[in-house]
């Protein structure tokens, strides 16, 4: 088995940068572009295949009030592969503009990405994307650590000052 060179380790990067942009500035076109015909997204439970799966993810994205603002922060990428397909582990955090109006940021997600990309030719693209809050199995290591689903958010009922027992 081959593994990742250092020109595809760069090359991903590349595609992870260009996601952020694209999603960051609704640039839909480079967004479809970035994945394989037969893609498949998921979001928080949502699921959408293909090219047209990806464009209605991103579409119904861009329209979403809220989203004019956020950036897509993709970071500290765990990659794991050969010179044809690769599994990519990362965090991932959205700012946004703070909604009321002040120059200043609020935080929309904590959360990880967990995708599979191929390679196509010399080009790197996502096959599956898979977006995740920040609990849950990923937290599974923490015994003590129990989080409780709110309409938004998950809340840590555990830690100082969470009423946990």
């Amino acid at each position: 088995m081959t593994t990742l060179t250092t020109e595809d380790r760069y090359a991903i990067r590349e595609l992870y940068a260009r996601y952020a942009w694209a999603r960051s500035t609704a640039d839909v076109e480079a967004f479809v572009e970035l994945f394989t015909p037969g893609a498949t997204v998921r979001d928080e439970g949502e699921q959408f295949d293909g090219a047209e799966g990806v464009r209605t993810y991103i579409d119904s994205w861009v329209r979403r009030r809220g989203s004019a603002g956020q950036q897509y922060w993709i970071m500290q990428q765990v990659l794991e592969g050969d010179a044809h397909s690769c599994s990519v582990r990362a965090f991932l955090m959205t700012p946004m503009l703070n909604p009321i109006g002040t120059p200043s940021m609020v935080y929309y997600r904590f959360g990880h990405l967990a995708d599979r990309l191929v390679k196509d030719g010399r080009t790197w693209r996502l096959a599956e994307h898979v977006i995740e809050q920040w609990c849950g199995e990923v937290l599974a290591g923490f015994p003590d650590f129990q989080m409780v689903e709110t309409a938004t958010s998950p809340v840590d009922r555990t830690g100082p000052g969470g009423g946990g027992s």
